[in-house]
C-alpha cells in the first residue's frame, strides 16, 4: 500500500451474502468480499466494495443499461522484459479498454505497431 493512503474501515459496512468475487483495478489482484455500502446512482443500485488487499473502492453497477464494475480491472496481464517505452505504451493500452476509451486503445496499439 502507497504512503499516505487513507483506508476506510468496514466497521459500518453492509454485510451481504455469498461473498462478491471480482477483480480489483488498483491491485490487480482477484479477491472476495463480504461487505460493503449501497447507495442509489442514477436510479441504479450499486454497491461501493473496498478491496481487501489495497483498500480501494469499486462500484458494483447492480442492473441499470450497463451492469458491471467501475473500475473495470485492465485486460491482458503485465508482461516482463518490454523496453520502457513499448511497456508504458502497453499498460497505457490496457487503461484505456479498462475505462471504456476504445478509440484511446486504439491509437495506443497503432503506436505500438509503428
Amino acid at each position: 500500500m502507497r504512503r499516505g493512503t487513507i483506508v476506510p474501515s468496514f466497521n459500518d459496512a453492509k454485510a451481504f451474502s455469498p461473498a462478491v468475487s471480482y477483480d480489483c483495478a488498483y491491485c490487480g489482484r482477484s479477491v472476495a468480499s463480504e461487505k460493503g455500502w449501497p447507495g442509489v446512482w442514477n436510479r441504479t443500485s450499486i454497491w461501493v466494495l473496498l478491496c481487501p488487499l489495497c483498500g480501494h473502492p469499486t462500484y458494483r453497477n447492480t442492473g441499470g443499461v450497463i451492469p458491471g464494475d467501475i473500475p473495470k480491472a485492465a485486460p491482458g496481464g503485465q508482461l516482463d522484459h518490454l523496453p520502457k517505452a513499448i511497456d508504458a505504451a502497453y499498460g497505457e493500452a490496457r487503461r484505456c479498454m479498462s475505462v471504456g476509451a476504445y478509440t484511446g486503445n486504439v491509437m495506443v496499439c497503432r503506436k505500438l505497431l509503428m
